[in-house]
């Protein structure tokens, strides 16, 4: 990670395979899980985030930036569903 921690969300999940939703002030959102040492990069921002959450399908994420955009991202199409 090239960034620091900027917000963090525990997701929650099966047992041993919890996982939390990082925002870094390099613009980037990442998934972590807990048995897996490698983070997925969910999507990626210009500027810091103040705030991501996913959809309970784990399908769609908001991302809120330092600049008050607040953004809505598709992960399976990986396009930009509102801003």
């Amino acid at each position: 990670m090239e960034g620091n921690v900027t917000y963090l969300k525990t997701i929650g999940g099966p047992p041993k395979r919890e996982h939390a939703l990082l925002g870094l002030s390099n613009g980037q959102v990442l998934k972590i899980f807990v048995d897996n040492s490698f983070p997925i990069q969910l999507y990626r921002a210009t500027v810091s985030i103040v705030k991501c959450d996913l959809n309970v399908s784990k399908k769609k994420l908001a991302v809120l930036d330092v600049n008050k955009n607040l953004i809505g991202y598709d992960l399976i199409t990986q396009a930009q569903i509102f801003q």
